[in-house]
């Protein structure tokens, strides 16, 4: 009876861990561009929902980079002024129309807030929504390696005015929860 018993606790705890929800994605932002919160409050939104759209939490947070939980679960993203980005941009010799670059090694991106902005302005869009686009594509690029595709949030040059990109593809979520669940078990 003992042994019955036994196995069913067992059987139970394995079933309520398997239950849990995998622990979230955690995105530091520092804002170096000096946004105003409420374009902020909207990129939130806008980085949030990509990643929920393939069934992944992400939290956003602000301010400096802090001990984050989880090694490899979290990406800092540094929005760069104008003045950075120029600097940044010469010295990795990025491309003059890309918005951001990334380091996965490093676990970091880097966005340019002033091309954001002007693209924003070109396709009438939100620089808000823009930018939390921009930060989920390099975050993407940084927490699981996706690579560039032919459309949708990966594309390397987003095109949002009358075709709203709002998350990832299935194969691109596919890919993150993999990679998300890959260093989860490596943390542990």
């Amino acid at each position: 009876m003992r042994i019955l018993l036994s196995l069913i606790a067992f059987l139970f705890a394995a079933s309520a861990a398997q239950a849990q929800p995998a622990p979230p994605l955690v995105v530091q932002v520092i804002d170096c561009a000096r946004v105003p919160p409420s374009v902020m409050r909207v990129a939130e939104h806008a980085l949030t929902q990509a990643f929920r759209s393939v069934g992944i939490r992400a939290l956003w947070r602000e301010g400096s980079e802090r001990e984050l939980p989880l090694p490899g679960r979290h990406v800092t993203v540094v929005i760069l002024s104008k003045d950075m980005a120029q600097r940044k941009t010469t010295q990795d010799a990025t491309p003059v129309n890309a918005l951001g670059t990334a380091a996965p090694e490093a676990r970091r991106a880097w966005v340019f807030a002033d091309r954001i902005q002007d693209v924003a302005f070109r396709q009438q869009t939100s620089p808000g929504t823009l930018l939390g686009i921009v930060i989920a594509h390099e975050v993407a690029h940084v927490a699981a390696g996706i690579t560039h595709s032919q459309d949708g949030i990966m594309e390397p040059q987003l095109r949002i005015a009358g075709n709203p990109v709002r998350g990832f593809n299935a194969g691109e979520g596919q890919q993150l929860k993999l990679a998300l669940a890959r260093v989860s078990v490596d943390a542990r």
